[in-house]
């Protein structure tokens, strides 16, 4: 750095308990997702609750219990909004200080600007260049749209974010201050999956073709999925989010973007949410490329890739077609997040198919995710008008352009064999069949 880019950051660079001190009551704090959360300014955030009262915290599935989330002592200084809730939302969401707020992960960054404005963003970034530039973790699911309209920009810095064509970048004299942090990012253990999702993963594989683009996200399945596609070539990847597994598929030379009609050569993403080894992989290297999430998750845009295959998961689906990713009747689980954008995207995209893959059931077996209708008060994450191609260990059902009856008969097909009569006896009661 130069002697004045020293100086500039002398000045910017405080404590943790310096940079929370800027924090007021009635802020709106929105911090980065996933490893961009601020976690060291989070794990001491209760220490302001004494001062402050009403800050409302936009936030996601975070990587903590933070004391100032889930004790209910600090319920006066601090409120929660979500657009997907993780485990820590899901709990304290009884007591009444979570709500829930619907919406497309595209849509995510505009619905907090226009509703409830952060004032304050908080995230992750790399130490400063030399001209003094810090480079934002890459997500972007609603980051892009508030930290552009934050009148604080709060920056814990962190040597292992890496650095990513496309992700933002921000002058120390833009931000507001800054801290240091040596803890390790935010990252996902990579599970392990059982024979169900074995099956299930060479099921969606037996779909996807060479030269396709993908969109995964993270978990048992996509695990099996990438261990059924090791014979695969040139696909691609468009996805919102670039897991472990996507990373893994790159590596391995089975993604090498080649046949992309959108960004040849490049893997689009909205964000990152995985191992520690699969973000030290995308640090400057130019094959990975950050869109924000309005972008990444435009079905337009996603449309523009040929042969976009779209791969999400649910809870459940009813015979006609309506998929539930977020909620077990009213008790919510998750969010709408981005199935729906790609559901649609895929559905536009030449030569697209868009599957929604899932073990046959849930509760230990006891229970059919595939039913007559879904639950009562269940959401549907992804329109029947969209429903594609639905994958279990028991096979496929195509359900675009096919007709109600016909999208009975094929569901109860791949339906665990035990639920098979009684999904047929329903079906008929309902005059489906």
């Amino acid at each position: 750095m130069t002697p004045e880019i020293q100086a500039l950051y002398n000045e910017k660079l405080t404590t943790v308990e310096g940079a929370l001190s800027r924090i007021r009551s009635g802020d709106v704090i929105s911090g980065g997702q996933y490893a961009s959360e601020p976690m060291l300014a989070y794990r001491h955030m209760h220490e302001i609750a004494d001062r402050v009262k009403d800050v409302t915290f936009w936030c996601g599935i975070m990587a903590e219990d933070y004391p100032f989330v889930m004790e209910s002592q600090y319920a006066d200084s601090f409120h929660f909004l979500s657009y997907f809730y993780g485990p820590q939302m899901r709990k304290i969401h009884p007591a009444g200080n979570a709500d829930y707020i619907p919406c497309n992960l595209r849509h995510m960054g505009q619905l907090m600007v226009d509703s409830h404005r952060p004032n304050i963003f908080m995230g992750i970034v790399t130490p400063p260049d030399e001209d003094g530039y810090v480079t934002m973790f890459p997500s972007m699911q609603s980051e892009y749209e508030v930290v552009m309209n934050a009148d604080k920009r709060i920056f814990e810095i962190n040597p292992a974010c890496p650095h990513v064509e496309g992700a933002l970048r921000w002058h120390l004299s833009e931000i507001e201050c800054c801290y240091e942090s040596d803890l390790p990012l935010y990252a996902l253990a990579d599970p392990t999956f059982g024979e169900d999702e074995r099956k299930v993963g060479e099921n969606v594989a037996a779909l996807i073709n060479d030269g396709d683009v993908l969109q995964f996200g993270i978990g048992r399945i996509p695990n099996a999925l990438v261990a059924a596609l090791k014979d695969h070539r040139h696909l691609g990847i468009h996805t919102e989010m670039l897991g472990t597994a996507l990373v893994n598929l790159m590596k391995d030379g089975i993604v090498d973007n080649s046949r992309k009609t959108l960004e040849p050569g490049k893997a689009v993403f909205a964000f990152t949410y995985g191992s520690g080894e699969a973000y030290a992989y995308l640090d400057k290297d130019k094959r990975f490329l950050n869109y924000p999430a309005n972008k990444a998750n435009d079905p337009a845009i996603i449309a523009k890739n040929d042969n976009m295959v779209s791969v999400n998961t649910a809870i459940e689906i009813d015979l006609s077609g309506q998929i539930c990713s977020e909620s077990v009747g009213t008790r919510l689980i998750s969010g709408t997040g981005g199935s729906i954008d790609y559901a649609m995207g895929a559905f536009y995209s030449k030569g697209g198919r868009g599957i929604v893959a899932f073990s046959s059931t849930a509760k230990g077996g006891e229970a059919s995710r595939i039913r007559p209708v879904l639950t009562p008060g269940a959401a549907v994450s992804i329109h029947r008008n969209y429903a594609d191609y639905i994958v279990t260990e028991y096979g496929a059902a195509q359900l675009r352009g096919a007709t109600l009856k016909e999208r009975a008969e094929r569901l109860i097909a791949i339906a665990h064999p035990k639920f098979r009569e009684e999904l047929t006896a329903e079906a008929k009661k309902l005059g489906i069949l």
